[in-house]
Protein backbone atom coordinates (compact mmCIF):
# COMPACT_ATOMS: atom_id res chain seq x y z
CA UNK A 1 0.00 0.00 0.00
CA UNK A 2 2.66 2.23 0.88
CA UNK A 3 4.46 1.76 -2.31
CA UNK A 4 1.61 2.34 -4.01
CA UNK A 5 1.31 5.30 -2.69
CA UNK A 6 4.76 6.50 -3.05
CA UNK A 7 4.65 5.14 -6.96
CA UNK A 8 1.29 7.40 -7.19
CA UNK A 9 3.22 10.62 -5.60
CA UNK A 10 6.15 10.21 -8.35
CA UNK A 11 4.62 9.68 -11.10
CA UNK A 12 2.16 13.06 -10.00
CA UNK A 13 4.88 15.02 -9.50
CA UNK A 14 6.37 14.10 -12.76
CA UNK A 15 3.93 14.58 -14.80
CA UNK A 16 2.67 18.13 -13.76
CA UNK A 17 2.92 20.20 -16.70
CA UNK A 18 5.53 22.75 -16.41
CA UNK A 19 4.44 26.36 -16.92
CA UNK A 20 5.32 27.89 -19.91
CA UNK A 21 6.72 32.16 -20.11
CA UNK A 22 8.09 34.49 -22.26
CA UNK A 23 10.83 36.90 -20.81
CA UNK A 24 11.66 40.51 -21.70
CA UNK A 25 15.21 41.12 -21.37
CA UNK A 26 16.29 44.64 -21.17
CA UNK A 27 19.68 45.19 -21.02
CA UNK A 28 20.34 48.31 -18.54
CA UNK A 29 24.12 48.33 -17.64
CA UNK A 30 26.62 46.95 -19.88
CA UNK A 31 30.26 45.17 -19.92
CA UNK A 32 32.07 46.65 -22.58
CA UNK A 33 33.07 44.21 -25.74
CA UNK A 34 31.15 41.49 -23.84
CA UNK A 35 27.61 40.67 -25.29
CA UNK A 36 25.05 38.81 -22.93
CA UNK A 37 21.61 37.16 -23.96
CA UNK A 38 19.27 35.89 -21.51
CA UNK A 39 16.32 33.60 -22.87
CA UNK A 40 13.61 31.80 -20.88
CA UNK A 41 15.03 28.70 -20.00
CA UNK A 42 12.36 25.87 -20.61
CA UNK A 43 12.72 24.96 -16.94
CA UNK A 44 10.36 27.32 -15.53
CA UNK A 45 12.50 28.48 -12.73
CA UNK A 46 15.82 29.89 -14.29
CA UNK A 47 17.30 31.37 -18.58
CA UNK A 48 19.78 30.42 -20.87
CA UNK A 49 22.72 32.77 -20.83
CA UNK A 50 24.79 33.27 -23.58
CA UNK A 51 27.52 35.40 -23.18
CA UNK A 52 30.04 36.71 -26.35
CA UNK A 53 33.38 37.85 -25.12
CA UNK A 54 34.56 39.85 -27.82
CA UNK A 55 38.12 41.37 -25.87
CA UNK A 56 41.46 40.02 -26.58
CA UNK A 57 41.41 38.45 -23.35
CA UNK A 58 40.05 36.20 -21.17
CA UNK A 59 36.80 36.81 -18.64
CA UNK A 60 35.26 34.69 -15.73
CA UNK A 61 31.90 34.32 -14.77
CA UNK A 62 31.98 34.60 -11.37
CA UNK A 63 28.77 32.63 -10.06
CA UNK A 64 28.78 33.01 -6.52
CA UNK A 65 28.51 36.87 -7.08
CA UNK A 66 26.15 36.42 -9.71
CA UNK A 67 22.32 37.33 -8.38
CA UNK A 68 18.35 37.58 -8.88
CA UNK A 69 16.68 40.24 -7.05
CA UNK A 70 12.58 40.09 -7.55
CA UNK A 71 10.91 43.14 -8.20
CA UNK A 72 10.00 43.37 -4.63
CA UNK A 73 13.48 44.16 -3.55
CA UNK A 74 14.28 40.56 -2.45
CA UNK A 75 17.05 38.48 -3.16
CA UNK A 76 17.02 35.26 -4.91
CA UNK A 77 20.42 34.22 -3.98
CA UNK A 78 22.98 33.62 -6.08
CA UNK A 79 23.09 32.00 -9.56
CA UNK A 80 23.17 28.71 -10.24
CA UNK A 81 24.78 27.11 -13.28
CA UNK A 82 22.36 24.22 -14.41
CA UNK A 83 24.22 21.50 -14.35
CA UNK A 84 24.13 22.04 -10.35
CA UNK A 85 23.41 19.16 -8.07
CA UNK A 86 21.20 20.32 -5.76
CA UNK A 87 22.72 18.68 -2.94
CA UNK A 88 25.92 20.33 -4.28
CA UNK A 89 24.01 23.97 -4.43
CA UNK A 90 25.36 25.22 -1.04
CA UNK A 91 28.97 24.86 -2.19
CA UNK A 92 31.30 27.51 -3.53
CA UNK A 93 30.72 27.14 -7.68
CA UNK A 94 33.99 27.93 -9.38
CA UNK A 95 34.08 30.22 -12.38
CA UNK A 96 33.60 29.52 -16.10
CA UNK A 97 36.36 30.93 -17.75
CA UNK A 98 35.10 32.51 -21.01
CA UNK A 99 38.36 32.71 -23.56
CA UNK A 100 39.08 35.94 -26.00
CA UNK A 101 36.37 35.63 -28.69
CA UNK A 102 34.46 32.70 -27.65
CA UNK A 103 31.13 32.21 -26.17
CA UNK A 104 29.88 30.34 -22.82
CA UNK A 105 26.02 29.26 -23.04
CA UNK A 106 24.76 28.01 -19.81
CA UNK A 107 21.39 27.46 -17.88
CA UNK A 108 21.22 29.80 -15.08
CA UNK A 109 18.87 28.72 -11.99
CA UNK A 110 18.36 31.51 -8.68
CA UNK A 111 19.14 29.66 -6.04
CA UNK A 112 16.07 29.99 -4.11
CA UNK A 113 14.03 28.70 -7.02
CA UNK A 114 16.14 25.85 -7.60
CA UNK A 115 12.98 23.46 -5.70
CA UNK A 116 11.08 25.43 -8.71
CA UNK A 117 13.36 24.04 -11.25
CA UNK A 118 13.02 20.33 -10.28
CA UNK A 119 9.14 20.58 -10.59
CA UNK A 120 8.89 22.68 -13.44
CA UNK A 121 7.20 25.19 -11.34
CA UNK A 122 7.07 28.82 -12.50
CA UNK A 123 8.34 31.52 -9.74
CA UNK A 124 6.95 35.26 -9.86
CA UNK A 125 9.34 37.33 -11.13
CA UNK A 126 7.69 40.25 -11.57
CA UNK A 127 5.46 41.67 -9.42
CA UNK A 128 2.28 44.60 -10.76
CA UNK A 129 4.27 45.61 -14.12
CA UNK A 130 7.96 46.21 -12.26
CA UNK A 131 10.71 43.48 -13.27
CA UNK A 132 13.38 41.90 -11.69
CA UNK A 133 16.89 42.39 -11.98
CA UNK A 134 19.57 40.07 -12.96
CA UNK A 135 23.14 40.68 -12.04
CA UNK A 136 25.77 39.13 -13.88
CA UNK A 137 29.50 39.50 -12.24
CA UNK A 138 32.52 38.81 -14.59
CA UNK A 139 36.25 39.21 -13.24
CA UNK A 140 38.58 40.93 -16.16
CA UNK A 141 42.34 41.14 -16.35
CA UNK A 142 42.11 44.44 -17.61
CA UNK A 143 39.03 45.97 -15.67
CA UNK A 144 38.84 43.59 -12.56
CA UNK A 145 35.03 42.90 -11.86
CA UNK A 146 32.39 43.78 -13.95
CA UNK A 147 28.36 43.83 -13.82
CA UNK A 148 26.10 43.30 -16.55
CA UNK A 149 22.68 44.22 -15.15
CA UNK A 150 19.52 42.87 -17.06
CA UNK A 151 15.31 43.87 -16.33
CA UNK A 152 13.61 40.98 -16.13
CA UNK A 153 9.60 40.67 -16.83
CA UNK A 154 8.22 37.09 -16.93
CA UNK A 155 5.24 36.76 -18.73
CA UNK A 156 3.30 33.17 -18.53
CA UNK A 157 1.92 31.81 -21.40
CA UNK A 158 3.40 30.64 -24.84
Amino acid sequence: MLITRLVAMLLFVSCAPAIKRTDTIEAKDLVDRVEVGVVAADAAAGWNITVQNNRDTAIRLLWDESTYVTSTGESAGRLLRGNTRVMNSDREQPASPIPPHAQLRELAIPESHVENYRHGVAGRAAVNGKPGRLNIVFDTDEDGKLTWVGLVDWHEGN
